[in-house]
């Protein structure tokens, strides 16, 4: 059964419009629904596609769908549309070290010597060198293009680059569907135009999205490109995820921005509040409060903030996992690579020191290479560089004779790769992927991570003054409205009970979420001695509510 709301986004005749989607209100659902509605109107599935943030979205929406429709993540569509057996998809982690490379070699200066290994200045790094518009950047980003053009290769940025100057591919197109469009940074806004513009003259457009979720502006995303994207808007405005408890304080913080638009709940029940004491203390009183230790997250606005409390749910014997992201590959990814792009010069780095091999062996080619690594037991490397062998072979090779200098184990490789040749391997490797949380645990992860979930349980630590929001964006108005941005998203993906962490200096953002007369006795509460520490707000439903926002 749909909303009316819903009713409206899927039956729409309008050519291009905006659905404005609050947190929990269906949006899934409704994407899914009006894709078949448009199959069952006469379209060809094949003539639809889907545009997600993530593959795990791209995935669901898939799955909902009654018909075969063509969807993904703007990188694996464009993968997709350019697919060829003698182009590779580099990873960031390869982008950055050529990026040093070419830094090097022009001399650009923007290469420093960190602790234990050289790092590249982090806004180089976001630099998109396909459309490079700086003079002073222009060399790098020839020599950059012309070594990837060399080695059969493209970064994430060239994907998108080439995929927006083909047309043949987009010709028969009818629907397009953009899901989390509030995320879009101009070169995908741009692809996504070229998409509209290249398919059929009576194609219309559906952008997906919610202003208070845009939370990637420093991947250059962009809320106002969203805004945008068409005049006519509908909206999705009651929460199906949030009782109307944990909604209240989500509320009244994001009506301190501009795009501070109220989610509505239409039922109660939910649990929300403050407190001082530690993570282990708010787990163990969700477990008391008979919500399984899988529904639970802890939701972290950093990653060091993710290990710290990793750390001390492990040393309080309570089982946990940390989603961390990878931020050095290991021996393996290397070996792969050079495997598959043995003459890249940045390769060639990353591989010589992950197997702490002199420059001149590696440059000498896969022959030397092997020779050198006989000893080590990894042999028949040429077998590897040339493709004749099978990824799952190769995997089996390598940790057959080496398995202790690799993380992962044999029976995780071979399950994800087994069959695929080198190369196509790296791609698949190299395109963003999410990882699915584990049973049985408490999940611990970033709040960026935690886009588009939902648990019964959340708890929010570090919510300080200086922490949360990063003592940085106090000193421009549009970080700050980001960051505030980012709590909302924390916020909203709890179902039943919402802990937040603070101290004796709280947020401003606590001090947002609540009321004055519950700030005010927080305030006093906080201060008296530690067995009275603690601060519990129960929202009530009656007229003349402290917690009402309406």
């Amino acid at each position: 059964m749909m909303t009316k709301e819903q009713e409206a986004a899927v039956y729409t005749k309008e050519q291009s419009f905006l659905l404005l989607a609050s947190p929990g209100s269906g949006k899934t659902a409704t994407v899914s629904k009006r894709a078949d509605h448009l199959v069952e109107s006469g379209c060809s599935p094949e003539d639809i596609l889907v545009i997600t943030f993530t593959r795990k979205a791209g995935e669901e929406i898939k799955n909902r769908c009654s018909y075969p429709i063509w969807g993904g993540t703007m990188h694996a569509i464009c993968y997709e549309a350019l697919r060829s057996p003698d182009v590779r998809v580099i990873s960031q982690h390869e982008s950055e070290a050529l990026l040093m490379y070419c830094a090097v070699q022009t001399g650009v200066c923007q290469v420093t010597k960190g602790k234990n290994k050289w790092k590249i200045n982090q806004s180089l790094c976001r630099e998109n060198l396909w459309e490079c518009n700086n003079p002073d950047l222009q060399r790098l980003s020839n020599l950059y293009q012309s070594t990837l053009k060399i080695n059969g290769e493209v970064d994430y940025n060239g994907l998108i680059y080439h995929a927006s100057r083909k047309t043949d591919t987009w010709k028969n197109l009818r629907h397009i569907i953009v899901d989390e469009a509030q995320d879009t940074d101009e070169t995908q806004w741009n692809l996504v135009k070229h998409i509209i513009s290249s398919a059929d003259k009576d194609c219309t457009s559906m952008f997906v999205g919610d202003m208070k979720q845009s939370i990637y502006g420093w991947r250059n995303a962009r809320p106002d490109i969203f805004a945008s994207m068409s005049r006519v808007k509908m909206g999705l405005t009651t929460s199906f995820r949030c009782p109307s408890e944990i909604l209240a304080p989500a509320n009244r913080l994001i009506r301190n921005n501009p795009e501070g638009v109220v989610t509505e709940s239409n039922f109660t029940g939910g649990d929300f509040s403050v407190k001082t004491y530690g993570v282990v203390d708010a787990v163990n009183e969700m477990l008391g409060n008979l919500i399984r230790l899988e529904k639970i997250a802890i939701l972290c606005r950093s990653n060091s903030l993710v290990e710290k409390v990793c750390n001390e749910l492990s040393e309080a014997l309570i089982p946990c996992e940390a989603i961390m992201p990878s931020h050095s590959p290991d021996k393996l990814y290397w070996l792969l690579a050079y495997c598959a792009s043995p003459y890249s010069p940045a390769v060639i780095e990353m591989f010589a020191r992950s197997f702490e091999l002199e420059a001149s062996i590696v440059t000498g080619g896969p022959e030397l290479v092997a020779a050198k690594l006989s000893g080590s037991g990894i042999k028949d490397l040429s077998k590897c560089v040339s493709g004749s062998l099978s990824q799952g072979a190769t995997i089996d090779h390598i940790l057959e004779h080496a398995p202790l200098a690799f993380r992962k184990s044999k029976e995780y490789w071979l399950g994800r790769y087994s069959g695929w040749k080198v190369r196509q391997a790296l791609t698949d490797w190299s395109l963003p992927r999410e990882e699915e949380p584990s049973s049985g645990v408490c999940h611990i992860m970033t709040i960026h991570q935690s886009k588009g979930l939902e648990f019964q349980g959340v708890v929010i630590p570090g919510v300080t003054e200086g922490k949360f929001p990063k003592s940085s964006s106090l000193k421009k108005i549009s970080e700050l409205e980001e960051e505030r941005r980012v709590m909302y998203v924390a916020l909203t993906r709890a179902q039943e009970k919402l802990t937040v962490l603070t101290d004796e200096n709280p947020s401003s953002f606590v001090k947002e979420m609540l009321c004055p007369d519950y700030w005010n006795e927080f305030v006093r509460s906080s201060n008296r001695e530690e067995s009275s520490k603690t601060h519990q707000q129960t929202t009530s439903q009656n007229e003349g509510d402290p917690w009402s926002i309406f």
